[in-house]
């Protein structure tokens, strides 16, 4: 499973068990220059530019992509990336997560799975992600 994980920074990334990605074969997408370099030197795959302007999902060439995660802190941000995101793609799965699920933007966003923080970390997530890429292969 290939992976596009969305993140403005790696504190909660280094605070998930790497066992719930396949991080390796993951793309990540990071707002500044110096979260890809150390994504690189870790020999993760990244991009980084605006992740409110839909250029840099254009230029992550999403096929080959089964899921999207966006690991932000602020429902704003992750409001602004989804309407960027959804002016490139249409039917890749996208799980989210906020600090509450009753986010005003989790109602303008049904078809994205929210999942508030703490069950974020642990591997809670591993198995939601794989209940949509069953329904994602089923439907």
């Amino acid at each position: 499973m290939k992976s596009l994980i969305i993140c403005d920074d790696l504190s909660l990334l280094n605070m998930m068990n790497p066992r719930s990605f396949y991080l390796k074969e993951s793309l990540f997408l990071v707002p500044r220059a110096n979260l890809k370099n150390k994504l690189t030197k870790k020999g993760m795959n990244s991009l980084s530019g605006s992740l409110i302007k839909s250029s840099i999902y254009k230029r992550a060439d999403l096929k080959d992509i089964d899921i999207i995660i966006i690991l932000l802190e602020d429902s704003t941000s992750i409001e602004n990336i989804l309407k960027a995101l959804f002016k490139v793609i249409k039917d890749i799965p996208v799980v989210a997560h906020l600090r509450k699920t009753d986010s005003p933007v989790s109602k303008k966003y049904p078809r994205v799975k929210f999942i508030p923080i703490p069950s974020m970390f642990n591997n809670f997530l591993f198995y939601e992600i794989r209940g949509i890429m069953i329904k994602k292969m089923i439907f």
